[in-house]
């Protein structure tokens, strides 16, 4: 009867144990997550990171304006459009955002969308320390009118229409002032060239 009794009394000890293990359990899984929800609220920002426990974590940052600093006027088939695409991406505050992904995508007047494989050169890329993103080395390969149309996050622009002429032509008009007779001589043999063709 003694030996009954001692074992139950160990059985209860045993289990008491164990729900008061269970729930100091409980009680540290419940203290980690309210620990992470206030690590996550006093991250630190530092530009377009945060730094938190595990490094350094990226942000979505909201672009508010993307600004076209250059923009081709045109060039030959097969010859890098000139002058160069180049834009600059801001935020809300005007501030400058580097390392912001800006895509391109090509229209021609008579087909639309221009395939990747019909076009020479990157049409991604990532804007440096200044916030601008330069492509310098389009080239296209069939001769129209087309434009060109920049996304970066949820914002877009195009640029205005530009011509692809025929090869072997002479087409720096745009390096004369507008209105120039240097300007017109050199306009109307580009366009002139192009109609012939």
């Amino acid at each position: 009867m003694n030996t009954f009794l001692y074992m139950l009394v160990k059985i209860e000890k045993i289990i008491l144990t164990f729900e008061a293990t269970c729930f100091a359990l409980s009680i540290l899984l419940i203290l980690i997550f309210i620990w992470k929800i206030i690590w996550n609220k006093k991250r630190i920002s530092v530009g377009s990171i945060s730094v938190g426990p595990v490094g350094l974590v990226a942000n979505d940052v909201e672009i508010h304006k993307i600004k076209l600093l250059g923009s081709p006027m045109g060039a030959c088939k097969n010859d890098i459009l000139t002058p160069a695409l180049k834009v600059e991406i801001t935020d809300v505050n005007g501030k400058v955002l580097k390392n912001q992904k800006v895509r391109l995508e090509i229209i021609c007047d008579d087909f639309g969308v221009v395939s990747f494989n019909k076009i020479k050169g990157k049409t991604v890329r990532n804007t440096n320390e200044n916030g601008i993103a330069i492509f310098d080395d389009l080239k296209l390969q069939n001769t129209g009118n087309y434009m060109i149309k920049i996304e970066c996050g949820k914002k877009n622009i195009s640029t205005e229409m530009f011509e692809i002429f025929p090869p072997g032509i002479e087409i720096d008009y745009w390096n004369y002032a507008i209105g120039s007779e240097e300007y017109e001589e050199r306009l109307d043999r580009a366009l002139s060239f192009s109609q012939k063709e």
